[in-house]
């Protein structure tokens, strides 16, 4: 039955039973707004729609409850991009101005299939230079790997407000590594930088808190490690909604 979660997933069965009843009726509102008033409400509304809902639920079901420690297990709302367009999301891993930082990133298409992915050490002076720095750093990755049309995705609102050319509240140093991020997306044929919360920005935040703080080379993965494997399977669970 499909309200059983899939065979050696990490989650249990009432957290499951309540994402697919949570999806399912955002769904069916969603097609029966596009049939009965002619609206249509886009993939990537739903699945924003379906992570609030089930943000709600464990606030109230849970508020202090093991279930709120455990996020990282549960099913996240990754949106896939649009088809000819590879997603990078990023993340970086701040501790202190004195300390490595990690930064991670993973390439991905429009099905959800994993490409290529890594994580390095840098240094910043606070976390949210470290974060424009992890973007600035993102963009590099797609113009070493050649790709052409991008989408940056990162959970740093004020970061990809800024790039957006929305106001932001920014120190003048993240503003400056921002700047130098402009300057390289002539060098795509199409770039878009989008805001994602933390539970769509899942692999990233786990390649950032595993990067190697003692080395200054980029650890690249061409396959996706085994304990990246079990997120992944979480995250492509959203891309069928692009095809609703």
């Amino acid at each position: 039955m499909w309200f059983h979660p899939p065979q050696n997933w990490p989650i249990e069965l009432e957290k499951w039973s309540s994402f697919c009843v949570i999806a399912s009726w955002e769904i069916w509102k969603s097609r029966c707004q596009r049939t009965f008033q002619n609206l249509y409400v886009s993939p990537a509304r739903i699945a924003s729609f379906i992570d609030i809902t089930l943000g709600r639920l464990q606030k109230l079901v849970s508020p202090n409850s093991l279930i709120q420690k455990q996020l990282s297990i549960y099913p996240t709302i990754w949106i896939p991009p649009k088809k000819n367009v590879i997603k990078i999301n990023v993340d970086i891993s701040f501790r202190s101005a004195g300390t490595a930082i990690g930064f991670g990133f993973v390439f991905r298409d429009s099905m959800g299939t994993f490409l290529l992915a890594g994580s390095k050490a840098g240094h910043a002076g606070t976390a949210e230079q470290a974060e424009c720095w992890g973007i600035y750093e993102a963009l590099q990755q797609g113009l070493k790997y050649k790709l052409r049309n991008i989408q940056i995705e990162s959970d740093n609102k004020a970061a990809v407000d800024y790039l957006l050319g929305k106001q932001a509240n920014l120190s003048w140093t993240s503003t400056n590594i921002l700047d130098n991020a402009k300057n390289l997306v002539h060098m795509f044929s199409s770039v878009n930088f989008c805001f994602c919360y933390r539970s769509g920005n899942a692999i990233a935040h786990m390649l950032a808190a595993r990067a190697d703080l003692d080395s200054t080379f980029m650890c690249v993965f061409v396959k996706p490690p085994d304990w990246l494997l079990n997120q992944l399977k979480l995250d492509i669970l959203f891309c069928n909604l692009q095809y609703c």
